[in-house]
C-alpha cells in the first residue's frame, strides 16, 4: 500500500504535473483533471477549489465543494477529488510532514498538529479566497517562490484556527454561500442534497434558516431562478425554446413548457409574443 501510495505521489509532482519542489514543499497548479484515490504518507495537502463543483471522497461520503472552499488532509488520510463533467479546477500544495510541525510551532505556538483533524474543510472568505486565488496562479510556474508557498500555508491555518474559536455559527452566512452558489446560472442543476453538503451546518437548521431569509425552500429558490432567467432569455435574445431548456438543465423539454406556463400562465411561445408587442 505504501509503495502504492508512493508511486502516486511520484507521479503527480513528476508526470502529470510540473515538478514544483522547494524546501519542505511541492505540489501542482491549476488543472481540471481528476484525482486518483490516494493519501501521501508523509505530507499534508492542502487544496483550494477556484471554480465549478468539485466532490470529495473521504470515508464512503461524497462532500460538494464549490469555488473558494479549503480543503487540508493530513498524512495518510485516503480520499479523493472528482468533478462530473471536467469543467472545474482547483490548486494544491502538498507540505511534509516534518516541515509542516515546525512551521506550525514557529506560527501558531499555542496549536500542535494534534489541534488539526484529519479531514478539514473551510469556506473563506472573497478577500481570502481572492488572494489565495492569486498565489495558486504562482504555482504553476516551475519553481514557485517560497512565499506562496508559506502565505498559503499561513492562511489556511488561520482559518481554520479562526474557525475552532467561533463561539456561534452564523447561520446567515451560510444562506448567503448557497444565494451565491445559486446566482451562478450554471449552478442550478446541483440538486438540493449536494448544496446542504457545501456549508458546515446540519440539515435541518440550513433548510430552516434558508426558509426564514428568503420564503422559499432550496428547491423552490431554484425553481424560480430558473423562470426568472427563462423569460429574460425569450425577451431580450433570439434563443429557441428547446435550447433555453436545455441550458437551464431541465430534463425535457415537456417539463420545462408546463413549468413555465405554471409559473406565468402562458407558454414561452405566447410570453415572447406578448413581451415583443409591447411598446
Amino acid at each position: 500500500m505504501n509503495m502504492v501510495n508512493e508511486h502516486i505521489l511520484q507521479f503527480y509532482f513528476d508526470d502529470s504535473f510540473e515538478n514544483i519542489r522547494l524546501q519542505g514543499y511541492g505540489g501542482f497548479g491549476f488543472t481540471t483533471l481528476d484525482t486518483l484515490t490516494h493519501c501521501h504518507n508523509d505530507f499534508y495537502e492542502i487544496t483550494c477549489i477556484t471554480s465549478g463543483i468539485y466532490y470529495h471522497n473521504y470515508k464512503d461520503k461524497s462532500y460538494a465543494l464549490t469555488p473558494g472552499t479549503l480543503l487540508l488532509m493530513s498524512p495518510h488520510s485516503v480520499h479523493q477529488l472528482y468533478t462530473e463533467p471536467l469543467q472545474a479546477t482547483f490548486f494544491a500544495i502538498c507540505i511534509q510532514e516534518d516541515y509542516f510541525q515546525s512551521y506550525l510551532k514557529q506560527h501558531f505556538p499555542e496549536f500542535s498538529e494534534n489541534a488539526l483533524s484529519k479531514c478539514t474543510v473551510m469556506h473563506l472568505s472573497a478577500e481570502d479566497t481572492a488572494y489565495l486565488e492569486h498565489l495558486g496562479h504562482q504555482l504553476s510556474v516551475s519553481k514557485p517562490p517560497l512565499y506562496a508557498a508559506d502565505m498559503i500555508t499561513y492562511l489556511t491555518l488561520t482559518n481554520i484556527f479562526r474557525k475552532k474559536n467561533e463561539p456561534h455559527k452564523n447561520t446567515a452566512t451560510h444562506v448567503q454561500r448557497i444565494l451565491n452558489i445559486l446566482n451562478e446560472p450554471s449552478n442550478l442543476h446541483i440538486s438540493a442534497k449536494q448544496l446542504y453538503a457545501t456549508v458546515d451546518v446540519s440539515t435541518a437548521t440550513l433548510i430552516k434558516s434558508f426558509k426564514e431569509q428568503t420564503g422559499y425552500t432550496i428547491v423552490e429558490y431554484k425553481s424560480k431562478k430558473r423562470m426568472d432567467l427563462a423569460a429574460s432569455m425569450l425577451k431580450d435574445t433570439n434563443k429557441k425554446v428547446i435550447d433555453i431548456a436545455y441550458e437551464l438543465h431541465y430534463d425535457s423539454l415537456n417539463y420545462f413548457l408546463r413549468a413555465f406556463k405554471k409559473e406565468f400562465g402562458v407558454t414561452p411561445t405566447e410570453y415572447r409574443k406578448i413581451y415583443r408587442l409591447k411598446p
